[in-house]
């Protein structure tokens, strides 16, 4: 990048060419499953049935992803309940041991719920 003559930023233009021939670059691209219309239609040209099997290629794509969210939303919610039980066995195990007066062991035990429980409150504070 460089500052051309009226100072703003661009890239440098080179207007040398040799033998006065002058060529362009040009990249376009594209992205996700489908290629563009006239693309696609060059596919089908070249090999008939090509457009067909590009079609299940992406519905098949599309299919994957929907499953991989699906089982992504099953383990979350496996590991919250997981995470949900472990908390309510603590407390519980901390209410029996003070119970049988076993009080600095209760303590302990009930600690890391009471954190959990208290971490997840929310005191009012607004949120950006």
């Amino acid at each position: 990048m460089t500052k051309n003559s009226d100072g703003k930023r661009g890239l440098k233009k080179n207007d040398e060419t040799k033998g006065g021939d002058k060529s362009v670059l040009m990249h376009q691209e594209y992205h996700g499953p489908l290629p563009p219309s006239t693309e696609f239609r060059k596919y089908e040209d070249v090999l008939p049935g090509a457009a067909d099997r590009i079609m299940k290629m992406a519905e098949k794509s599309l299919d994957a992803e929907v499953e991989d969210a699906r089982r992504y939303r099953v383990v979350v919610f496996i590991s919250m309940l997981l995470n949900k039980m472990i908390i309510y066995v603590l407390i519980v195990l901390a209410f029996i041991l003070l119970i049988m007066g076993k009080n600095i062991e209760a303590f302990c035990t009930g600690l890391l719920p009471l954190i959990q429980v208290l971490s997840t409150i929310d005191f009012g504070k607004k949120k950006k």
